[in-house]
């Protein structure tokens, strides 16, 4: 762990937890031991204290502030200790689907980006035209909803001790602001807090049923952490853009999931290398919480601080 983090309230800093590690080696070990046995987080290690800093953009817009949390670091060791067997479960036996980047080990922007590029560019070297969709996620991996990465826990069977430990992982957490001299306690019942050593996988288990929904055999969806593309190929535009349509009617799993995906921000982009068809304007729609908005059409999309036009060739 990083010795430079913040305490969290009880004050205790990773260098301090390692230091009454080499005093206290047996001691520490038995209560993660007893932890993870009786599939039981600690009250204690529950609680967050939030710091508000605002997002990169205009700061005025409430959604832009991203609680940074100051974790407590005994809670960080028990929340690697968990993550770290659940991950092992899941790749071990073939349940995280491959075209999900940004967290996994050896799986980050540069093989996104590869993938998506090899792709498109062998659909347009077979004469096809490539619809690519943007979705742009609300508040990030603070939309992480526990129901559903417990559901998602639950039918992947994972082991019971791990499925009950992350169970009361969830079950009574606080998040506390203090802020110009007002102290706010509140329950926290989703997010994936920025510090949490859980929080990247669980995200990624509760994405990885949005990859796995029955899509066609010539559309691939790509995520990278909370990025996704949807790629659909076909031989002509208007064959292309109603299979997309019928392939984002299926992202209604993002409702289910408590999800909800930015109209404005989510694009689209006609890919080929036809002239006559190039900057050809199509519709499509994304059906986000029973609002059919017609997304925006672009012929530079901008992925992962890559740009791509419409032609493949950036």
């Amino acid at each position: 762990m990083d010795s430079s983090k913040a305490p969290a309230k009880d004050g205790i800093t990773s260098e301090i937890r390692l230091r009454i590690y080499i005093i206290f080696p047996l001691f520490l070990t038995e209560v993660y031991t007893q932890c993870l046995i009786k599939a039981f987080f600690p009250k204690e290690w529950k609680e967050n204290i939030s710091v508000i800093k605002p997002g990169k953009e205009n700061s005025e817009d409430v959604l832009k502030y991203r609680p940074i949390s100051l974790i407590n670091a005994g809670r960080k060791v028990l929340e690697k200790l968990l993550i770290n067997r659940i991950m092992a479960y899941m790749y071990a036996n073939n349940f995280m689907n491959r075209n999900q980047f940004g967290f996994p080990r050896k799986r980050g922007s540069t093989e996104a980006i590869m993938e998506l590029k090899e792709f498109t560019e062998d659909s347009l070297r077979r004469g096809d035209v490539v619809v690519v969709v943007s979705l742009d996620v609300k508040e990030a991996l603070n939309a992480a909803w526990w129901p559903a990465v417990l559901k998602s826990l639950k039918d992947f069977k994972c082991p019971k001790k791990l499925y009950e430990l992350s169970k009361s992982y969830f079950s009574n957490r606080l998040a506390n602001l203090q802020l110009a001299g007002v102290k706010v306690e509140e329950k926290v019942t989703r997010d994936c807090p920025q510090g949490s050593c859980c929080g990247p996988g669980f995200w990624n288990i509760q994405y990885n049923s949005l990859l796995n929904l029955n899509y066609s055999k010539d559309t691939k969806i790509i995520a990278f952490a909370d990025d996704v593309v949807i790629l659909t190929k076909r031989k002509t535009v208007l064959v292309g853009e109603n299979r997309v349509n019928i392939e984002l009617d299926k992202v209604e799993w993002a409702s289910i999931n408590k999800i909800s995906f930015h109209e404005t921000k989510s694009q689209l982009m006609l890919a080929t290398r036809k002239r006559s068809l190039l900057g050809k304007e199509i519709d499509v729609f994304l059906n986000n919480e029973k609002l059919n908005k017609k997304l925006k059409q672009v012929r530079i999309m901008k992925y992962l601080a890559i740009q791509i036009d419409d032609q493949l060739k950036n």
